[in-house]
């Protein structure tokens, strides 16, 4: 599941252009067969305890969506309003009186770079006479935003991410109200091709058991999640009556591949318990989509194991997806049929490898999390089709079930891959609840420094979803218990130092003072590694250089035409002259770290001992081996074959705050006992 903010205006119009031309024609009550030969997605439907508040049922149309979503109004504010002014009420009275609270704010828009981008989409594709590959896409973009580049800064981009930057700073710095958020369920993609070239029996299972999962979901979020604030400044947290919703159902993916999946439109107005209408309180709905996300995940697992007698495995990902978690997939859907209907995560991910290529060999360096984040934003728009309009999904399903053919060289795919999967026998085995609570734990210390009950609850999901259970939600709250419980972690929170009244205080009983959910909780094994790793950095060491050394080292690099700055220097003399046992070199990216490290690095081998550079990812350990001229690996895959360190030797650790806690202290650890020295870099705005 993905959290998207939905903006006021327009930010609607994408979930309604797409709906059938005859959706007005189509209830709630209408089943997947009604939608079989309609052309385009079905029409969307109101859910949610605040849309019952509000009246309003059945499908939703546009111009609800506009009342609501793009005005802030009660959805059926037009014909509220006429039926005042008819009864003697003035215009503007009968328009407050439609508001869900306060209006929308309006906020100045001062955004070019983006409409001149749209504008060369549009130029160049009227030139070649059809849509524009993600390739063409990408080079357009590039070609105008380099323009628009040189108009505001009078030079040449220096990089990619410094081109794209251009647009991101124009978004960061607009201003736009939020009218809600778009919640977008996706199950795993085996589920949505068994769904998109099965039986019609298996497709109604399928589409059923997602519904489900949806409602189940947007049920949860209603009770841990639906807040709104209140107070001068917005320091109080209560409850709502629930949340206005509207789900549209979409059948397949920008590049025309099996992709049920749906949009769960969450209006930002909701309805305190007190009778007033304000904005939903935002934090929570991003806190708890982890949550929300595997609570689905399991729901759906569990619906289609006891409709189709479906097993799920996990497999693990290859190429970029490689080191990832596993992904829990239908056994028996075959590998081939996940990869030919992936092509909108192919073509994105080829124009993101193109991309960290451009950056690896402009910069010689790996990016940071960040501009990662912008780089494959930047591939995803790039290779951003358009979704083809006024196909129904008994075409969309001719057309999966033909393809599906022929990857798997069979007549009728479908019914292959239907036996290979469908009516499986489940096993029942007892869960040792200890042993969950254990391995969530372990899995959350070794990747956070602290954690929330919502990262503790979907990693509880995630270990319990192989268990079939007569009460999953009791099995889920038992681990979560077990995994919270003073005796294995410790739970940081500001004390309470008055007892609140009732009035005080939310239905669940906490203060209307304490953000639900925002307790943090850790462990005394990972206080214990930050205390040896800052004591480590007390420590001294007789392997170290001298000034001379590196000053030689230095000149070499200016006569080579890699001068370095002040700065540079500075940082270069602390790592390798220094007595300490452990240094920490922080600077921004783009400072110039790496070319001061190919300083430390000539001068330390120089001296005739061992360098060991160590990287968060494989790709940039590439870019460490090429820059430094020094053996490089990933921290995993070194923690992992726990290669011998040779004495004097400098293990350098890029990106260091991108490492786990408990990982780092393993390796400062072998590199104490081993007589070796320890540098970390990293630049602490990348967390």
């Amino acid at each position: 599941m993905s959290v998207h903010v939905l903006h006021a205006g327009n930010g609607y119009v994408y979930l309604t252009r797409s709906v059938a031309a005859h959706d007005a024609r189509l209830g709630r009550a209408d089943s997947l067969a009604d939608y079989y030969v309609a052309k385009g997605q079905p029409p969307g439907h109101w859910a949610g305890a605040g849309a019952a508040g509000l009246g309003v049922s059945g499908v939703v149309t546009e111009a609800q969506m506009k009342s609501l979503f793009g005005e802030g109004r009660h959805p059926d504010a037009d014909r509220i309003a006429a039926g005042l002014v008819a009864a003697g009420a003035g215009v503007e009275e009968a328009v407050q009186a439609t508001r869900l609270g306060r209006r929308f704010p309006r906020y100045r828009s001062t955004v070019r770079a983006a409409k001149v981008v749209r504008d060369g989409y549009r130029s160049a594709g009227q030139r070649v006479g059809r849509p524009l590959s993600g390739a063409e896409r990408l080079s357009v973009r590039q070609h105008v935003l380099a323009a628009e580049f040189g108009r505001t800064h009078g030079r040449a981009p220096l990089d990619p991410v410094e081109l794209d930057q251009i647009v991101a700073g124009e978004t960061s710095a607009r201003r736009d109200a939020v009218a809600g958020y778009d919640l977008v369920f996706t199950p795993v993609k085996s589920v949505a091709v068994l769904w998109g070239i099965g039986s019609e029996t298996t497709r109604k299972a399928i589409f059923d058991a997602h519904q489900v999962a949806v409602g189940d979901a947007l049920a949860w979020l209603e009770t841990h999640a639906a807040f709104t604030r209140t107070g001068d400044r917005g320091q109080a947290q209560i409850d709502t009556t629930g949340v206005t919703a509207a789900l549209f159902h979409h059948w397949d993916s920008r590049a025309g591949d099996p992709d049920l999946h749906t949009h769960v439109a969450i209006s930002n107005k909701v309805q305190g318990r007190d009778g007033t209408w304000r904005s939903i309180d935002g934090r929570a709905v991003f806190a708890a989509a982890v949550s929300l996300s595997e609570r689905y995940n399991t729901r759906i697992e569990d619906e289609l194991r006891g409709r189709l007698g479906v097993e799920f495995i996990e497999r693990c990902g290859t190429g970029d997806g490689a080191g990832k978690r596993p992904v829990r997939e239908i056994d028996g859907v075959p590998e081939a049929l996940l990869q030919a209907f992936a092509k909108r995560r192919h073509g994105i991910e080829q124009v993101y490898a193109e991309l960290l290529a451009e950056f690896r060999t402009a910069n010689g360096r790996d990016p940071s999390k960040a501009t990662r984040l912008r780089l494959y934003q930047q591939a995803t728009l790039a290779e951003r089709p358009d979704k083809a309009q006024g196909r129904s999904l008994q075409d969309l399903v001719a057309g999966w079930r033909h393809e599906a053919d022929t990857v798997l060289a069979v007549d009728d795919a479908g019914s292959v891959v239907e036996a290979a999967a469908l009516h499986r026998p489940g096993t029942v085995a007892a869960v040792d609840v200890e042993k969950v609570a254990a391995a969530v734990t372990a899995i959350l210390e070794g990747s956070r420094a602290t954690w929330t009950a919502h990262h503790v609850r979907a990693e509880a999901h995630r270990q319990l979803r192989q268990h079939q259970t007569d009460d999953r939600e009791a099995l889920v709250e038992t681990v979560v218990a077990a995994a919270t419980e003073p005796g294995r972690v410790l739970r940081i929170e500001t004390p309470r130092t008055l007892d609140e009244p009732v009035e005080l205080r939310r239905v669940s009983g906490e203060s209307v003072f304490v953000e639900h959910a925002s307790t943090r909780y850790t462990t005394l094994t990972l206080l214990d590694a930050e205390e040896r790793i800052v004591a480590a950095a007390r420590q001294t060491t007789r392997h170290h250089l001298t000034a001379t050394i590196l000053d030689v080292a230095v000149s070499r690099a200016a006569e080579a035409g890699r001068a370095l700055s002040v700065e540079q220097r500075d940082l270069a003399r602390a790592f390798a002259c220094s007595n300490r046992f452990l240094l920490l070199g922080l600077a921004p990216a783009g400072a110039g770290k790496t070319t001061a490290m190919r300083v430390v690095v000539n001068a330390w081998q120089t001296s005739g001992r061992d360098v060991v550079a160590l990287a968060p990812s494989a790709g940039a350990a590439e870019v460490l081996r090429a820059e430094l001229g020094a053996d490089a690996d990933t921290l995993a895959k070194f923690d992992h074959d726990q290669a011998p360190i040779a004495p004097g030797t400098l293990v350098l650790v890029d990106e260091a705050g991108m490492a786990g806690t408990l990982i780092l202290d393993r390796l400062v650890s072998r590199a104490r006992q081993a007589g070796a020295v320890v540098r970390l870099l990293g630049d602490d705005q990348q967390l």
